[in-house]
């Protein structure tokens, strides 16, 4: 029981780093998308 319980922390843990790697690379998408194109506020 106690093994299982470690080795479901462990994907949690890879699974929520997998989100903050995805979230980053879409903000850093999102960044060049707005250099390239221009802030559609100016």
């Amino acid at each position: 029981m106690e093994e299982g319980n470690k080795e479901g922390s462990k994907l949690g843990r890879q699974r929520s780093a997998a989100k903050q790697q995805k979230g980053k690379l879409y903000i850093i998408k999102k960044c060049i998308a707005m250099l390239i194109c221009g802030s559609p506020k100016s």
